[in-house]
């Protein structure tokens, strides 16, 4: 199968899609908290977790997220909106799986996708849908309109 990058640059279809997994441990955790200063004690304290409803320590919500923006990267999309739901706490040391589907992609590399996560036992923790242009298929004066990459 065809690396993300070498994908993107043969002219994607709608419907092609892409996944990415990865486990956040506590470390990832630790040093996302010292960048983003959220310090829930649900991160790192199995007693507070567990008085907060869940079962084990939980990852942060935009650390779980991030696996949207490591495969928006590898296929060269320019992201200028992206709504995420999360549905279920990703708990630390889970294996979380990212898939992507190209919904739409229209003139100049305008598209959408939609994104689910699931845990490794496939219940689904996030659910997103990201709105952007993949570079690749953009001209170079058409990426007005851009507020901020996602």
């Amino acid at each position: 199968m065809p690396r993300f990058r070498q994908r993107a640059s043969e002219e994607l279809q709608a419907g092609d899609s892409f996944t990415a997994s990865r486990r956040f441990n506590l470390e990832d955790i630790q040093l996302f908290t010292r960048f983003s200063r959220d310090y829930q004690p649900a991160f790192f304290d199995a007693c507070c977790a567990e008085a907060a409803v869940f079962k084990a320590r939980v990852s942060h919500e935009l650390l779980t997220a991030s696996l949207v923006t490591e495969i928006g990267r590898k296929i060269g999309w320019v992201g200028d909106r992206i709504t995420l739901h999360f549905t279920q706490p990703a708990y630390t040391g889970d294996m979380i799986t990212c898939h992507w589907v190209i919904k739409t992609l229209g003139n100049q590399g305008r598209a959408i996708a939609k994104i689910t996560m699931t845990n490794e036992a496939g219940m689904t923790v996030m659910d997103a849908e990201a709105c952007g242009v993949v570079s690749s298929l953009a001209g170079h004066n058409n990426k007005k309109g851009l507020s901020a990459p996602i």
